[in-house]
């Protein structure tokens, strides 16, 4: 019976199902907020987690920085604070996007002269979130510019049984 479980589904390997789990949680994408406060790189961080996405935290432009050339994944999304100590968002968002065009740059401000600066980069920021914001308006913004996350597969649930054989139905009654 054992033997039975571990072997992969009828017509796939067990090199197939371990790639198509990897392909499944590959789908969500990375997002990186960067703020120096930290109360706000807590509660963005904590929110979008929640929702299933997959994101890091950095507390500066020069922390950011270390976290996109540092060897791991590059972020779908950049989401960074227009003022910040020693590196601006836009100056982050302008070194990022020279380098990594793929990734989608979006600011946060709660400066209304800062907001108008940020909106006037359409070549650079895809969108601009003004501070004070809501979970549901960093929701929202998240989901315009990269989607939802797909969910998790089950791993709890065993979804391959063929409910053909015998030994693997499911008891009447």
């Amino acid at each position: 019976m054992r033997e039975r479980e571990e072997r992969a589904p009828e017509g796939g390997s067990p090199l197939a199902a371990a790639g198509t789990a990897a392909a499944a949680r590959s789908r969500r994408r990375l997002i990186l907020v960067v703020d120096d406060d930290q109360a706000l790189l807590s509660l963005a961080i904590r929110s979008l987690r929640s929702h299933g996405h997959d994101v890091r935290g950095a507390a500066s432009g020069r922390e950011a920085l270390l976290a996109i050339y540092g060897g791991g994944p590059s972020p779908a999304l950049l989401l960074t604070d227009v003022e910040m100590p020693g590196m601006s968002g836009i100056e982050l968002a302008a070194r990022v996007a020279a380098d990594r065009p793929g990734v989608a740059i979006a600011l946060m401000s709660g400066n209304p002269a800062l907001v108008e600066t940020a909106r006037d980069r359409p070549e650079l920021v895809r969108a601009v979130l003004v501070k004070p914001f809501t979970v549901d308006e960093l929701l929202g913004l998240v989901g315009r510019i990269i989607g939802q996350p797909e969910p998790e597969p089950d791993s709890g649930r065993v979804a391959e049984r063929d409910p053909t054989r015998a030994s693997e139905r499911a008891p009447d009654g």
